[in-house]
């Protein structure tokens, strides 16, 4: 973000300029923080861009993706009923699309997910590269941008355990704890883990 009395086009730009040159903020200048934070957010988001397609093939169908949302318009009128539209950029600034069904619980443009998805299709919008996809995870699972992809992956199991009691009633979490103690994510997973698959199992010789 390069906003100076130099580089300013405008009242607003210089206005902008003056808050900026001060390492304070005053009753003056604190009208134009959310600006100065949303051209720092541009300025940033333009940096990062990576004009290239996902490396996956198209058709590959268990890519797990992490995605920030930079654009969003919801109830769009699709095949299948209303739908929204995603603009993502992954990791290294690459752009990814979806058509996800409207839910209303959805991210907004700024939140972090990751999912599981199918390439559907590479194609060029505006002379930038695009990889459509299709969500095959269930639901939404927001994160921190931050966190270790290793205990995501086992929030996401997590989730598809609990989705599977809710579902087939086959859920028990650890018991052999002291009482209001919560156990570690990881362990939590092993013991649900083993229970799905004992239940599985039992299921299969009966």
């Amino acid at each position: 973000m390069n906003i100076t009395d130099e580089t300013a086009r405008n009242d607003f730009e210089h206005n902008l300029a003056v808050a900026l040159a001060r390492d304070y903020v005053d009753r003056d200048t604190m009208p134009y923080a959310p600006w100065i934070v949303k051209k720092y957010r541009e300025a940033t988001t333009k940096r990062e861009e990576l004009n290239e397609y996902r490396p996956e093939e198209i058709g590959d169908d268990s890519v797990t993706m992490r995605l920030t949302v930079t654009f969003k318009k919801p109830g769009l009128q699709g095949y299948y009923g209303l739908q929204d539209l995603y603009v993502f950029r992954d990791e290294v600034g690459r752009t990814v699309k979806l058509f996800a069904r409207s839910d209303g619980e959805g991210p907004e443009v700024g939140e972090t997910i990751e999912l599981v998805a199918e390439l559907r299709k590479k194609d060029e919008y505006k002379g930038r590269k695009q990889t459509t996809i299709k969500k095959i995870s269930r639901g939404w699972l927001r994160v921190d941008p931050a966190e270790p992809h290793e205990r995501v992956a086992l929030r996401a199991r997590a989730r598809e355990l609990l989705h599977h009691k809710r579902v087939k009633g086959a859920w028990r979490g650890p018991t052999d704890r002291p009482r209001g103690q919560r156990p570690d994510l990881a362990e939590w997973v092993v013991k649900a883990e083993q229970d799905y698959q004992k239940r599985k199992a039992e299921e299969a010789g009966a």
